[in-house]
């Protein structure tokens, strides 16, 4: 059975793992009569995606990827007023896979490198006295990833791998429920499955 990878193999693969953000919005959620309340983007949420690579040389694969952030929401209260805060963050990259080692040998070390276009949906829900109400804005903007992985072959012959990972994107958007000129930080911890060939 193959071990290694070589220059002119490509890998297709899922990913599932838990995100945290690691900044929120500026300013706080201003009510008249209350006080501030906090302005998130959420709290622990799930990440999953698809790559695509094609290995160039014994150190270096190219491609593309997919990724799809989904965070639990975080409530913040003041007085009879509850307000939650959730977002669904996207991403599309070109994708680099820098290697440590040689892809030929059967465990193998990398940096993913990735840039290219994020887009992020905050939902805002309030309950006042029984009466609920929500608000969505969304923005999107340039992105980059970059983290530290390793992958290597199983018992069936297909490819498994975790990932460590930090992702940083820039909102904006034009519309006037758009989220204005904002940042989002995202750390991940990833495991993925997939195939050669």
């Amino acid at each position: 059975m193959k071990k290694g990878l070589k220059p002119g193999s490509n890998i297709l693969y899922g990913r599932l793992g838990l995100s945290v953000p690691t900044n929120k919005p500026d300013g706080k959620i201003r009510i008249p009569g209350y006080e501030p309340l906090d302005c998130s983007w959420g709290v622990v949420g799930i990440e999953l995606g698809a790559t695509y690579l094609h290995y160039i040389t014994n150190y270096f694969a190219l491609g593309a990827e997919f990724g799809l952030d989904a965070f639990l929401g975080k409530t913040d209260k003041s007085t009879n007023i509850e307000v939650t805060q959730s977002t669904v963050f996207a991403n599309f990259l070109l994708l680099a896979h820098i290697y440590l080692n040689n892809i030929q040998e059967e465990s193998r070390f990398y940096i993913p490198i990735g840039i290219g276009f994020g887009s992020a949906s905050y939902t805002v829900s309030a309950n006042y006295l029984g009466y609920n109400s929500s608000d969505s804005a969304s923005g999107s903007g340039t992105c980059y990833v970059i983290g530290l992985g390793g992958n290597w072959r199983n018992d069936s012959g297909n490819i498994s791998g975790c990932e460590l990972r930090y992702t940083k994107s820039t909102v904006d958007g034009s519309e006037p429920d758009s989220i204005k000129d904002q940042e989002i930080g995202i750390f991940s911890i990833l495991f993925y499955y997939g195939f050669d060939f």
